[in-house]
């Protein structure tokens, strides 16, 4: 039987300090029968032109990665698909993992370099997630399921992974998780800059919650912090900066989503 063709589809805009490293890491998997796809949006950098130097199949397409995601998908040959950020890094064998698991659709658990304290609390938060289908939402699909579900919401760029995974509980579809992971590098975490990003997150945050009311509590109170109290109790500076760097998210996502609402 010839091996499976995979897919790595990775959405970018502006990334030239992250893409050379993703795209390395994605050409040195142990499982070579993979094709890169790029798609930016209209970058200002010289992100499209590190990328000429890993793969020919770069597409332009905006405004936001569920769209990009969604229009590499289409443009893909492969039998798999697997949807990365531009500032991950992809462990050798991820590739061969994924593919060992039957269910077709999988989790990948995510780990954070420990470059300052608050980057140490946001690995440590990522631990917590591990196995947890509510919050880890799936990036490894076969196609013609990702088809079948019709892609990301494309009217969504925050919380479009959660919106996937629902149409999937839905399907009565569990993804399973894998041993491998990615690398995030967020880089040194800046608390301005995360609150930032999460207000922006939070003004589209409407059109989730208007989707899925009574599911938006269980993301907001995160179920998997209670059942991993043990751990958290036995890391007290790490948990009390996680629950710090929470509080800043909620605040930051809440204000955001007011001000959409309002708009």
């Amino acid at each position: 039987m010839n091996p499976s063709l995979v897919s790595i589809i990775v959405a970018t805009k502006n990334e030239q300090k992250n893409i050379k490293r993703c795209l390395s890491s994605c050409q040195k998997q142990a499982y070579k029968k993979m094709e890169i796809i790029v798609v930016d949006n209209f970058s200002e950098d010289k992100t499209v032109e590190i990328a000429k130097k890993f793969t020919r199949k770069i597409f332009l397409k905006g405004p936001e990665r569920s769209a990009q995601r969604n229009l590499g998908a289409q443009k893909a040959k492969g039998e798999f698909l697997l949807f990365v950020d531009a500032d991950m890094q992809l462990t050798k064998n991820l590739i061969m993992d994924c593919l060992s698991y039957k269910s077709g659709v999988v989790s990948i658990p995510e780990k954070i370099p420990h470059l300052a304290f608050w980057s140490k609390c946001r690995d440590f938060e990522k631990s917590l997630y591990a196995n947890d289908n509510l919050i880890s939402a799936p990036r490894f699909f076969k196609k013609n399921l990702f088809v079948k579900l019709k892609g990301y919401n494309k009217n969504l760029y925050a919380a479009e992974d959660w919106d996937l995974s629902q149409r999937l509980k839905k399907l009565d579809i569990t993804p399973a998780h894998c041993q491998s992971f990615l690398i995030h590098h967020e880089g040194p975490l800046s608390l301005p800059e995360l609150m930032k990003k999460k207000f922006y997150y939070g003004r589209n945050l409407k059109h989730y919650v208007k989707k899925y009311p009574k599911n938006s509590l269980s993301y907001i109170l995160r179920p998997t912090f209670f059942k991993n109290y043990k751990k958290i109790i036995l890391h007290p500076f790490l948990s009390m900066g996680m629950f710090t760097l929470k509080t800043l998210e909620y605040i930051s996502a809440a204000s955001g989503f007011i001000w959409g609402y309002l708009r």
